[in-house]
């Protein structure tokens, strides 16, 4: 059990770091938006861009970058720690899901397949909320997955799951809809 996951880290780590870690960042239109956003919660001014208070996107994400942020604007990897911190956090817990079901090998593959996916891997070099929304996603699926099928149906992993979906839904408005059918689907 403990060498699938070391596996599945080890393979993930040499290949997000080796890609992911320079001091320059891949930027999207979004991404100016988030670090606007951290850089303003950062600085004491709220939730604004220049002054005006904003309303687009949820603020969990903007939050995690105003932990981080640094007043060098020309290195980049504090906020890039933050994504690979998200990305780490799908692979523990597309482990925790896949132990609930798998053993062996089988959990083995899943996990570095998971740890290997390039979509994972290209979006943790970008600052976007797709990896944050993926991480609380695979949380929530094992916790309440968990939850459901164990002894005690309203513990602890009850409590992990919704703490799960509140972040989610307030990393990346578009998972309230994965949310909404996992919930209906039980």
């Amino acid at each position: 059990q403990r060498l699938a996951l070391a596996c599945a880290l080890l393979v993930w780590a040499c290949t997000v770091l080796g890609l992911v870690w320079t001091p320059w960042l891949t930027m999207r239109s979004d991404s100016g938006y988030f670090m606007a956003l951290g850089r303003s919660l950062a600085d004491g001014e709220g939730y604004a861009i220049n002054g005006v208070r904003h309303r687009a996107y949820p603020p969990v994400f903007p939050l995690m970058l105003a932990a981080v942020h640094s007043p060098t604007r020309g290195d980049f990897r504090p906020e890039k720690l933050v994504m690979v911190g998200l990305s780490l956090g799908v692979v523990l817990g597309s482990y925790w899901l896949f132990s609930q079901r798998y053993a062996g090998w089988r959990r083995l593959v899943l996990v570095v397949l998971m740890a290997l996916s390039p979509w994972l891997v290209r979006r943790t070099g970008y600052l976007l909320t797709d990896v944050g929304g993926l991480c609380f996603a695979v949380f929530f699926v094992a916790a309440w997955n968990r939850s459901w099928r164990g002894p005690d149906r309203r513990g602890a992993y009850g409590v992990v799951a919704m703490g799960a979906l509140a972040l989610g839904a307030l990393t990346r408005l578009a998972g309230l809809f994965f949310y909404a059918a996992c919930v209906a689907w039980l």
